[in-house]
């Protein structure tokens, strides 16, 4: 029997898969969409279902959807029927009078709301994107499967019960809200819950903390965590205001008092504001007030159960600083916490749950109805060596195979460097427990600071640390077994000076704790560190940076590890050049400059750098490196003319801020440089999605263009002949073009054929902020001589530069037509070359899909319907057309589907406007 579980009114939704009792699969759909926390926690995303996280879960089983017996979606709609008894028979799409008058309704949207969750059948059924829709075929809204609403509560709670190692606990849920609840109690025994009470919205312990979440500049429903830790830092200064606000009752209830925080408190902090000090006494006299509280509640629900054990699930379960006062100054002997108690959790509550349920009916209970217990959150997917080895080949990324992963890896954390761990199935939950983790030595007092660096997180957060679970007592107070980092614990006194990365300033750490069986080669790896130091302990934080889910793919796991705080990774492999350090200086030009960029390169200089110790084969001091401001915004060709004319040396290195030279960068581009070449093109890998959408395709173009500056080498006596860059050049476009264009022109007008381009186009797509100048040191001969045999320019394909994709927004392609601008500048330059190099000819589809459009307008107009229909039909043909080239070979998704539609429409008109503006700008005639 296969029950699918499913959670996607709220936030995090996820898929589960359970068969016969057992969980086969369970994963997150933020982890396949690369969407934080999947949605927003708005009614008009409510339709959306985790159809990413259902394939896979389906696909780990071998299965397709006709093939599930159940689905068990957790929230009830029909809970609400008291108030809203019309939303059985809503449907979508909403037709005017199809809903009930607005004073029936909490507010204007419910209709949407509840529509979009009794229509989650036929959704499923029906609405899977065309790249999934294999493993969806077949099935309908009226089955084969049954279909099962759980209350919400109710799979928090089987979530937490059935998953846990109890075979009789309480069970308390502590969330923002479900359909009413937002705080239930229950009581588990065997496979079956007794429920014995709830508290209803509005009075809500989650939504209080969201609201102060937010009041402290955080995300609310995504950044509570934060506000924990912010906690820590803080005085009980509003203590009495918090205990006003929350009043707990008899019987299990409590009230919230309604209150605005700005006329308590003063005015909101501003996202990315300074921190003050009432900040931080906010985020603590609530956090003490949540303990309090919970506290009470526990105690009663001790008092109505006797239990020994008690679980917890919802997304306030996460606050591992409140289970820790529960577990040290509650009534319960045990308590086990489910380490996705967050939303995602309630697919597999849902499912176990009906799962229970059925095979009660059918009187098979089994292990007393329960067959699963929940020791390890590694239910996500996995990819094999092969799978990994296909992708890093067909990338071009340099690699070999380790034949001892777990001491290799140990000998690069005891040198303080920092490692991409990326084994197995990925967990379930919001935490990196092994499997997709970023590990450090805690041996390091600088390591937080640094992974807080890396990972461009706020400097107030802690990292936890992992530890072999026999040897955690030895290292944290009473500790116990915790494999799911919802405890904190205090570090031993004796013991702070030999991990000082992983203590807290309140004095403790979220441990995971760690046996062979759960990860054996996890466990390995701890323990090889602990041969080597006599530390059973490393730092573990997420695989991610800040804002993004945690990695799920190979390819995910690359783009994090290239792309985590830009200018660090791009100095850090400067850095690491082997090349002799005196040989050659770094020059980072700052357009628009910024405190924050000159801070990076401060810290750098004085050896506080915090680049990641993975590349970082030498530590600074290194090759000196300059900071060179460039007030206001002028544009990538300003800042490299002010990074090339303050270098010293005789060939002059650019490359992004955003780009990852490889070791042997620099010197194979500089070997090239034999007499007679003015300059060296290298080699540019941009790692891409196997189905991309149309702007990765275009943006991934760069690596098959000449002379894109992001890798490129030059000859300073060169540029210094030819003024450098054209300052009119002020967005990143055609100002490297117009470089390579006026040295052929001036070096190589005689012999064209020394230019070795392999005919490739060129492009060039990104806004570049940090130019990066490397100068090589004089050798033998002044500028000025090898500048006089200076007639060609080669390529160099060892000089290899990684250009990540930057994630872009939606309807990116529209705002890239205002450099159509500066093609006619470029046109003005060399129209010859132009032709020649870049585009034989105007772009004659674009005009006559303009053309088509002001014949329809001008018919229209003049209400000449024939011509207005035919004139329609050629347009709609042209942009059809149009339309259907930048979809082949990229993503076949419904958001990009319906972003090609829309900017189909409108790029020609705006190519066209930004390319005749630029003729008039620049006094050409150009088309």
């Amino acid at each position: 029997m296969y029950i699918l579980g499913i959670n996607a009114v709220y936030h995090d939704p996820a898929a589960c898969l359970v068969k016969d009792g057992r969980v086969i699969a369970a994963a997150e759909d933020e982890r396949f969409t690369r969407i934080k926390h999947g949605k927003r926690p708005i009614p008009f995303s409510t339709y959306e279902l985790p159809f990413h996280a259902i394939d896979y879960c389906l696909r780990e089983a071998g299965i397709t959807l006709v093939d599930i017996d159940h689905v068990a979606y957790s929230y009830d709609p029909f809970l609400l029927l008291g108030r809203h008894r019309h939303a059985a028979t809503i449907t979508l799409p909403l037709e005017p009078g199809a809903h009930p008058t607005p004073a029936e309704w909490e507010a204007a949207w419910d209709p949407l709301f509840l529509a979009s969750i009794v229509n989650a059948p036929r959704h499923l059924a029906g609405g899977a994107p065309h790249h999934l829709r294999a493993r969806f075929r077949g099935a309908r809204a009226d089955g084969p499967y049954r279909w099962h609403f759980v209350e919400h509560h109710i799979a928090h709670a089987a979530s937490a019960f059935h998953a846990s190692p109890f075979d009789e606990a309480a069970v308390l849920t502590l969330d923002g809200r479900g359909e009413k609840a937002t705080t239930s109690y229950s009581l588990g025994s065997g496979s079956q819950l007794r429920w014995l009470g709830q508290v209803n919205f509005p009075h809500s312990l989650g939504l209080l903390y969201e609201q102060v979440t937010g009041y402290l500049g955080f995300l609310p429903s995504s950044d509570e965590y934060k506000v924990m830790a912010l906690a820590s830092f803080g005085k009980p200064r509003y203590l009495s205001t918090f205990r006003e606000i929350v009043q707990v009752g008899s019987n299990g209830q409590y009230t919230i008092q309604p209150l605005s925080l700005e006329e308590r408190f003063g005015p909101a902090r501003m996202k990315g504001g300074p921190l003050e000090q009432r900040h931080y006494d906010i985020a603590h006299s609530l956090q003490i007030v949540l303990e309090e509280t919970a506290l009470e509640l526990v105690d009663w629900l001790y008092q109505e159960t006797h239990a020994d054990n008690l679980c917890m699930a919802g997304g306030v379960a996460l606050n591992c600083v409140m289970n820790a006062r529960l577990r040290d100054k509650g009534p319960f002997k045990h308590i086990w916490v489910q380490p996705a108690a967050g939303d995602a959790g309630t697919a597999l509550g849902a499912a176990l749950w009906i799962d229970a349920l059925e095979r009660r009916e059918q009187g098979n209970k089994g292990d007393n109805g329960r067959l699963f217990r929940m020791d390890h959150a590694f239910l996500g997917p996995s990819y094999s060596d092969d799978e990994i080895e296909q992708f890093l080949c067909w990338s071009k990324l340099p690699y070999r195979r380790l034949t001892s992963i777990a001491d290799e890896v140990a000998g690069i954390l005891v040198e303080d460097k920092v490692v991409g761990w990326f084994q197995q199935r990925m967990e379930f939950g919001p935490r990196a427990l092994g499997a997709r983790s970023i590990l450090a030595s805690p041996i390091s007092p600088g390591m937080q600071a640094r992974l807080n660096e890396i990972k461009d997180r706020e400097d107030f957060r802690p990292v936890a640390p992992v530890v072999l679970e026999e040897e955690a007592p030895r290292w944290f107070a009473h500790a116990g077994v915790s494999p799911f980092m919802l405890f904190v614990y205090d570090v031993l006194p004796d013991k702070v000076d030999r991990i000082p990365a992983v203590q807290h300033v309140d004095g403790t750490a979220r441990i995971q704790t760690i046996n062979r069986q759960q990860h054996p080669l996890y466990y390995d790896l701890i323990k090889a560190f602990q041969a080597r130091t006599g530390v059973p302990v490393l730092v573990n934080t997420s695989f991610n940076t800040r804002g993004e889910p945690i990695v799920c793919t190979p390819r995910d796991a690359i783009e994090c590890f290239w792309t985590s705080h830009l200018l660090i990774r791009c100095l850090a492999a400067l850095i690491a050049q082997e090349f002799d350090a005196a040989d050659y200086e770094v020059i980072i030009a700052d357009d628009a400059a910024c405190d924050e960029t000159r801070r990076v390169v401060d810290d750098c200089c004085s050896g506080k750098s915090r680049v990641p110790g993975s590349l970082a084969r030498k530590q600074c001091p290194g090759p000196e490196v300059r900071y060179v401001a460039v007030t206001g915004k002028h544009g990538p060709a300003a800042a490299r003319n002010a990074g090339w004319r303050v270098a010293r040396g005789e060939i002059i290195a650019f490359t992004d801020d955003d780009c990852v030279p490889t070791p042997g960068w620099l010197r194979a581009g500089l070997a090239a440089f034999t007499d007679g070449v003015a300059g060296v093109s290298g080699r540019l890998i941009v790692p891409l999605e196997c189905v991309p959408t149309d702007y990765e395709l275009n943006a991934a173009r760069l690596a098959t263009s000449t002379f894109v500056t992001a890798n490129s080498f030059y000859r300073r006596a060169c540029l210094a002949r030819i003024g450098g860059f054209d300052e009119r050049f002020t967005s990143a476009w055609r100002e490297d073009t117009d470089v390579y264009f006026t040295l052929l022109e001036r070096y190589a007008s005689d012999d064209r054929g020394r230019v070795n381009t392999r005919d490739r186009p060129y492009y060039d797509t990104f806004e570049v902020r940090q130019p990066v100048v490397l100068a090589r040191a004089p050798c033998g001969c002044s500028g000025d001589e090898r500048s006089s045999l200076a007639r060609g320019f080669v390529y160099a394909p060892d000089a290899v530069v990684i250009h990540p994709l930057r994630s872009a927004q939606w309807g990116v392609s529209l705002g890239q037509q205002r450099k159509s601008m500066f093609n006619a500048l470029l046109y003005k330059k060399h129209p010859a070359l132009y032709r020649e190099k870049i585009q034989a000819a105007p772009p004659w589809h674009y005009y006559a899909i303009v053309g088509a459009l002001l014949v329809v307008i001008g018919a229209l107009l003049g209400r000449k319907q024939g011509l207005a229909f035919g004139a329609t039909c050629l347009w709609m043909f042209l942009t059809g057309r149009f339309c259907l080239q930048r979809l082949d070979q990229t993503s076949r998704e419904r958001r990009h589907v319906a972003e090609m539609l829309v900017t189909s429409v409108l790029i020609p008109p705006l190519s066209i406007f930004w390319r005749i503006r630029g003729a008039i700008k620049f006094r050409v005639f150009f088309l």
